[in-house]
């Protein structure tokens, strides 16, 4: 809903890039739902599937394409400021620490080194979580001082 309704809503007005982080992140949806089908086909039927890959992958496009998106509504002016920066600074973190710790977690990394990682992942998807929050309580207030006023595009 988030991705569909942005791209009706603003996907003109904010350029190339935030169309792309927008199609990213719809497209990351595809695959998180390919990943959970795949982990309950395995629960059930106990056949190994690959879920895992398919669900990360589809996390890591879904953060990189809202900070896209994020990233070209900030540059606009077009998306509520504090909620569009939170959510870009966020998702474009977890991303980091995502490859971060397929690059580090290779067997040779610390019990300490591995815990940091979780906890600054976990800070900063309940970062990008309440980044989404506010740009969404932004556009439905329209209440944020310096927001460029576009309106929706016709369909």
């Amino acid at each position: 809903i988030f991705v569909v309704g942005f791209a009706i809503s603003y996907g003109r007005q904010i350029g190339l890039l935030g169309q792309t982080g927008l199609l990213v992140a719809f497209a990351s949806l595809l695959s998180l739902g390919f990943g959970s089908i795949g982990h309950l086909a395995e629960m059930i039927g106990g056949t190994e599937s690959g879920w895992w890959y398919f669900f990360i992958y589809g996390l890591m496009c879904l953060l990189g394409g809202s900070a896209l998106f994020c990233l070209a509504g900030t540059i606009s002016k077009a998306l509520p400021s504090v909620g569009s920066k939170l959510t870009m600074f966020a998702g474009f973190s977890v991303l980091a620490l995502l490859l971060l710790s397929i690059v580090f977690f290779s067997g040779t990394a610390s019990e300490t080194m591995r815990v940091g990682f979780i906890a600054a992942s976990t800070a900063s998807l309940v970062a990008f979580i309440t980044g989404l929050f506010l740009l969404g309580y932004g556009l439905w207030s329209k209440n944020e001082p310096g927001l460029a006023r576009i309106e929706p595009a016709a369909m």
